[in-house]
């Protein structure tokens, strides 16, 4: 890709009267960014993963004027397998990790491969109300239906 080429994913959603996107670079690959809907007005938002990497940024989960989604940050040694759950009002100040859902790592033994994985993979976000529900793997309980409880600072696994 020519330097300065942008790449935009068909996904996105919108902050207010701003629309945030993930858009890919060769200078800084996958990372969220935000626009007004001009080309002076669209920016990135935080290179994520930076040194190199991409953050991997594509679903956005909107409440109350945030978006949360999953994205890699290079805290783990392997790319692609460390994604932690994320949130941005849409600025850098207001992007940051909102937790990670099962920190340290994990070792997964199948009969095909054995793999260290990193990530509980947040996904399939859904707000109702002042809530926002999404999946997520945790090493002991496998892939589950989650509400974080942000007053308690806790997330409730849903059976």
């Amino acid at each position: 890709m020519a330097a300065g080429v942008v790449l935009i994913k068909p996904n996105a959603d919108c902050i207010g009267n701003k629309i945030i996107f993930t858009a890919v670079t060769h200078e800084l690959g996958r990372e969220p960014y935000i626009s007004e809907g001009t080309f002076s007005g669209t920016r990135l938002i935080k290179d994520i993963n930076p040194d190199d990497g991409y953050s991997e940024v594509e679903l956005f989960g909107m409440m109350n004027g945030k978006a949360y989604f999953p994205a890699e940050d290079g805290s783990y040694p392997e790319v692609n397998i460390g994604e932690k759950l994320w949130v941005s009002d849409g600025t850098a100040v207001g992007t940051y990790l909102f937790k990670d859902l099962d920190p340290g790592q994990y070792f997964r033994n199948s009969w095909r491969t054995q793999e260290t994985n990193y990530s509980s993979y947040p996904d399939n976000f859904f707000a109702h109300g002042d809530v926002m529900y999404f999946s997520a793997r945790h090493h002991n309980y496998g892939d589950e239906l989650l509400m974080p409880e942000v007053y308690l600072a806790v997330f409730i696994f849903i059976a």
